[in-house]
């Protein structure tokens, strides 16, 4: 008998470094749209809701 239950997405499990979107710091991110570092999520500008001054740059 086949199952009706939709799969089990497949998850995103490899650590990655990244590039912090605030700091520009690398870090290892722990799922796949993490961006800000937690030493920057656990800034008192970050818990305040205060933007960052982002950076972007492009790749060349």
């Amino acid at each position: 008998m086949s199952s009706t239950l939709k799969p089990a997405p497949e998850m995103d499990i490899d650590p990655k470094v990244r590039n912090c979107l605030s700091c520009l710091r690398p870090f290892t991110r722990e799922w796949a749209g993490e961006r800000i570092c937690p030493k920057c999520k656990h800034s008192s500008s970050w818990r305040m809701g205060s933007l960052p001054q982002w950076h972007v740059h492009s790749k060349k």
